[in-house]
């Protein structure tokens, strides 16, 4: 698995541009990288190929959104099965037991709000 990170500031605006082409779908090797990264919110980026494992079921550290931007994934929050596609989208609450894995190549990103950030 391949992971980049960065790290911003939440009194710094930034845009990011061009992220697919740098990060293509994969047909082997799960590759997340952080997008941004601030007193205030994490985004996280991951594409997989078919039928691999996002992660063991475990439980959400932050309030999380998640957006399938290619593909199909399936996923579990407390339990119960989502299959998600294209365009969708999944709330965790903190502490919601979370996991999956894909169903074809997919491409996807988490939205995480920290608690208690720095006031900007």
């Amino acid at each position: 698995m391949t992971i980049s990170e960065t790290t911003s500031s939440a009194r710094d605006s930034s845009v990011h541009t061009g992220l697919s082409a740098d990060f293509p779908m994969t047909t082997g090797e799960k590759k997340v990288r952080e997008v941004v990264n601030n007193e205030l919110l994490v985004v996280v980026e991951f594409v997989l190929g078919a039928d691999q494992l996002i992660h063991e079921e475990e439980p959400s550290p932050m309030p999380t959104v998640l957006h399938v931007l290619e593909g199909t994934i399936r996923f579990f929050i407390d339990g119960i099965e989502h299959e998600l596609s294209a365009g969708d989208v999944a709330y965790m609450a903190t502490g919601a037991r979370h996991g999956g894995r894909s169903v074809s190549a997919a491409r996807f990103s988490l939205v995480g709000l920290k608690q208690g950030g720095a006031s900007v």
